[in-house]
């Protein structure tokens, strides 16, 4: 996958499907390149979609990475554990400046 900026940082919006509900999920967790991490409750999902906004700090290949967090079985009650993550691996690139000079002849 490519995307295109003209300036970085940037920021991307990556969208994905909820878990259903009956695997209780609490969160996700998105990360760019293994760091950063960001999260998205599960309360601010809509049944069909679950979007965030992250930011990429260069131009150039990326990994990105979501993984679905519920409670684990035990008598810690803020225990969590991870889903495995769905990755995704893109690019961004540098969009060129729009033509300028532009004329009109007959």
């Amino acid at each position: 996958v490519k995307l295109y900026a003209q300036t970085v940082p940037a920021t991307v919006h990556p969208q994905w499907s909820p878990n259903p509900a009956s695997e209780n999920v609490v969160q996700y967790v998105i990360t760019l390149d293994g760091a950063n991490p960001v999260t998205v409750l599960a309360s601010a999902c809509s049944v069909s979609l679950c979007n965030a906004a992250v930011s990429v700090p260069a131009f150039g290949s990326h990994v990105s990475s979501v993984v679905a967090q519920n409670l684990l079985i035990s008598t810690d009650p803020t225990s969590l554990q991870s889903s495995l993550a769905a990755t995704l691996n893109w690019s961004l690139t540098q969009r060129g400046s729009a033509p300028s000079g532009l004329t009109v002849r007959p």
